[in-house]
């Protein structure tokens, strides 16, 4: 079965045609679609983009511009994905170099979600130097591909497949916590499309 694309993935698709001669632009595009698999790849071309202010050359009146017209990326996200890259590049230089020789091809990548987490933790002084030494260590041993299966993200849909994994394993409670810029938006959405869907699938 061909597996179905999303309305902004199309979108990027026909960027990358469009602008198949530019290959730095190509590139973002590209890593966009790919977001989910290779964050770091997009943090770090995002990061170069910025620096560069290669955005200029392609007619966007700044950055935030270009991320949400071109890529079709959340502001919030931009930012979070840029610090989380810039906290890797300060503490874990190996893991965002493509030529290092230290890093295994098959080590794993560390969920950038986590990374976001202990670098706002040290941003506000939130532990002693010895624990955030302890957090950042923890933090670089959660693969992203492991993280994504043990967290709600995305759309109410995503949310509900991952809950279903885990009842289908066994589970019978969980700890929901709510987190980022649309806090109440989230609880709102899980009111009323999460909790009715199991409502509905107890009665069966």
């Amino acid at each position: 079965m061909e597996a179905q694309t999303t309305k902004t993935e199309r979108s990027l698709e026909a960027s990358m045609a469009q602008h198949a001669g530019d290959g730095e632009r190509v590139e973002a595009l590209a890593r966009t679609k790919t977001f989910k698999r290779s964050w770091i790849q997009l943090a770090g071309t995002l990061v170069q983009i910025r620096e560069r202010e290669t955005w200029k050359r392609w007619g966007f009146e700044d950055f935030d511009d270009y991320t949400a017209k071109e890529l079709h990326l959340r502001g919030s996200t931009v930012d979070k994905l840029c610090a989380s890259y810039g906290f890797l590049r300060a503490n874990a230089p190996r893991l965002v170099r493509d030529d290092s020789p230290a890093v295994p091809m098959n080590e794993p990548i560390p969920s950038w979600e986590a990374v976001q987490y202990v670098a706002k933790a040290q941003e506000r002084g939130a532990a002693d130097p010895d624990t955030m030494e302890q957090m950042k260590r923890a933090a670089m041993k959660i693969p992203d591909s492991v993280a994504r299966t043990a967290i709600g993200v995305g759309k109410p849909d995503d949310v509900i497949a991952m809950l279903e994994r885990f009842i289908k394993a066994g589970t019978n409670h969980f700890i929901i916590r709510f987190w980022g810029e649309g806090y109440f938006r989230s609880i709102e959405q899980f009111g009323n499309k999460v909790i009715p869907y199991f409502k509905e699938q107890s009665k069966k």
